[in-house]
């Protein structure tokens, strides 16, 4: 396992955008400082205001992979999957924002595109699904109608217990089981010692599969936020249970940590220069940043990279609008406004620079006029992907769109823990050096206070209740 991810931000530099000339090495080099402080902080493990949600200091994700190798818990966590999925055909994982998005990112990039329809494709796994992040009811019936419940398996993940979403997921999916073949088929990753979800856990029986001694690995521990979860239980159980190594995507997480997430110095931390940059940007009048791929595998990092770092640093008048586009596909969409729209993108590549499977070569067609004639005999599509995302880099940057690239080698558990383990720390980099707090979150509590109300739950706000229907009743929606 040698291959090691790689970041590029000179094509971030000296492009004018915004109100700003473009940004310089000096205006990096002024945050620099601010940025190895940093990482020496997350490295210790100290606390510090910032990294608090209460009393507790929300840091402790970074020592998962380690300890997870280091205790067995993996190997134990793997073969617990493994019975886990034994016999069945599809497996449903439930879950919202930070539970469900690393474990799904990480069967997105691993299994087979086509997993779903080729049996043989998924080297006798379960078909992976994953429910409850969108309570479209029409969406969830015709999942269910699709899926066979004595061959189905579900894994439940909330901390709480109570996240309304998840909940009202679980209760379908206990309907939909049944008792026995909850206890036979359900499995739920939620906290250790207390909550609604625990309380089930009890009461239905659940959790057979889990050996005593994986148990105290096995839920979501104190001091992890569900953005930064992926590599405990949250994350790790529904990736084994479709088939993949959690003991080398942790290795490339640990490896992230020891070889360049833990030193100061810019040149050896590509995480600490991912953080600067991006700070930078923002500082300097930026809006948006688009992340993007060449790899419909990379999609799912994508999206949980959306999550990760507005849900960060998104508070205080800071963050900037995600958005996540595939290329060549948004070349067709939104490139236009891209290209000739307001100068306040930048755009971060997650370059796949080699395809897990050998060269598709184009064939030669006779008659027919497409243009392909000489490069359908000198390009495979692989280089034909490759041309692509060099021309959208040059168009992008000389109209202005300052670009930064993640250099991703191979398409493997062990590096896309180092990519997983990278992005963490640096959100949290930044956040440190622009003063605020990336673990808490407040701001989403507005919507769940009125939801609340709206639906009428226990100690729920009526005056806001209130509010919120004679709102929704003068637009005409009540």
């Amino acid at each position: 396992m040698t291959a090691r991810i790689g970041y590029e931000h000179r094509g971030a530099l000296g492009v004018p955008f915004a109100c700003s000339r473009g940004l310089t090495e000096d205006d990096l080099g002024t945050l620099y400082d601010a940025g190895a402080e940093a990482v020496r902080l997350l490295a210790e493990g100290r606390k510090h205001p910032l990294l608090m949600d209460g009393a507790t200091l929300m840091t402790r994700w970074k020592q998962l992979p380690e300890r997870a190798l280091a205790q067995g818990a993996a190997g134990k966590l793997a073969r617990a999957a493994r019975k886990f999925a034994e016999g069945l055909g599809d497996i449903v994982s439930v879950g919202i924002g930070g539970s469900y998005l690393g474990g799904a990112a990480v069967v997105q990039a691993l299994t087979h595109s086509q997993s779903a329809i080729d049996a043989k494709a998924r080297g006798g796994a379960p078909r992976v699904h994953f429910l409850g992040e969108q309570l479209d009811p029409d969406l969830i019936r015709e999942k269910l109608e699709a899926l066979d419940p004595d061959r189905t398996g579900v894994i439940v993940i909330s901390k709480s217990g109570t996240t309304t979403e998840t909940a009202v997921m679980f209760r379908l999916m206990a309907d939909w089981l049944g008792p026995a073949r909850m206890r036979a088929h359900a499995v739920a990753v939620t906290d250790a010692a207390s909550g609604a979800l625990r309380e089930a856990v009890k009461k239905y029986g659940l959790n057979a599969c889990i050996d005593a001694d994986l148990a105290p690995f096995f839920n979501v521990p104190d001091g992890i936020g569900g953005r930064f979860s992926v590599m405990s239980a949250a994350g790790l159980f529904v990736i084994a249970a479709a088939g993949i190594d959690v003991e080398s995507l942790l290795e490339g997480a640990r490896c992230a940590e020891e070889e360049w997430c833990r030193r100061p110095e810019p040149a050896a931390n590509v995480a600490l220069r991912r953080a600067v940059v991006r700070a930078a940007f923002m500082l300097h009048g930026g809006a948006v940043e688009r992340l993007v791929s060449n790899s419909w595998h990379l999609g799912g990092v994508l999206s949980w990279a959306r999550q990760l770092y507005p849900e960060s640093d998104g508070k205080a008048g800071y963050g900037l609008s995600v958005v996540e586009a595939l290329y060549s596909r948004e070349a067709h969409s939104d490139g236009q406004l891209v290209a000739e729209g307001p100068r306040n993108i930048k755009e971060l590549f997650f370059l796949l620079e080699r395809f897990a499977r050998a060269d598709l070569a184009i064939p030669a067609l006779e008659g027919v006029a497409d243009g392909l004639g000489k490069t359908a005999a000198a390009f495979s599509v692989n280089q034909v992907n490759r041309v692509v995302c060099e021309a959208l880099l040059y168009d992008h940057i000389t109209r202005g769109v300052p670009v930064d690239v993640w250099r991703i080698p191979e398409r493997t558990p062990f590096v896309i823990g180092q990519l997983l383990q990278s992005e963490m720390n640096a959100v949290l980099i930044e956040c440190l050096i622009l003063r605020i707090n990336g673990v808490v979150q407040p701001g989403v509590v507005g919507y769940k206070n009125a939801m609340f109300g709206l639906l009428g739950r226990e100690g729920s706000d009526t005056a806001l209740a209130g509010r919120a229907a004679a709102l929704l009743a003068s637009l005409g929606l009540r």
